[in-house]
């Protein structure tokens, strides 16, 4: 069972990235880590198809999350980095 201070949290923020988040995303999960990993991305608000191309991606991906700020409320991203440094949680930032 993996603990919560075994497992790795890497942060993505994307805004209208359409064309290279997926890029991004296979980038990131063709590493090789001792360690079990989650991709964090926070989307925000993009105009273009990014919401789509991102929710299409978790799917297939159980380690991915995708957190969609709401506009004016910009604050789930931040609440989570909080969470994790706090508990003093490994977190990269992409």
């Amino acid at each position: 069972m993996t603990h919560l201070k075994d497992l790795i949290s890497v942060i993505v923020c994307t805004y209208n990235q359409q064309d290279t988040i997926g890029r991004t995303l296979d980038s990131i999960l063709s590493q090789e880590c001792h360690l079990p990993f989650e991709i964090i991305i926070g989307e925000d608000c993009s105009t273009d198809n990014t919401q789509e191309t991102l929710t299409r991606i978790c799917k297939e991906h159980s380690n991915l999350r995708l957190i969609k700020n709401e506009p004016e409320k910009k604050q789930a991203l931040e609440l989570l980095i909080k969470e994790k440094i706090e508990n003093k949680l490994p977190v990269c930032f992409k």
